[in-house]
């Protein structure tokens, strides 16, 4: 089932449709990517329309600065 990647503005109210992965997996590693690089809010959205998964990044963090979780602590 293909799922599309749509992004906005923290500020935005439209969604604006980016891209298609064929998999709900590679569309969510996409998408969180998507939203370290840029900070824009990202969701997965099914053939139908329908919402599957909201992901944006962290606040206070830059696209410059990456970061990842383990156990709850943060590793940059």
């Amino acid at each position: 089932m293909p799922i599309v990647i749509q992004s906005r503005g923290v500020d935005e109210t439209v969604w604006i449709c980016e891209v298609r992965r064929r998999s709900r997996v590679h569309a969510v590693l996409t998408a969180r990517a998507k939203a370290q690089i840029t900070g824009r809010i990202y969701r997965l959205v099914d053939e139908r329309g329908v919402e599957l998964e909201r992901v944006q990044s962290r606040p206070g963090r830059s696209g410059s600065k990456l970061a990842s979780e383990v156990d709850g602590s943060v590793i940059e």
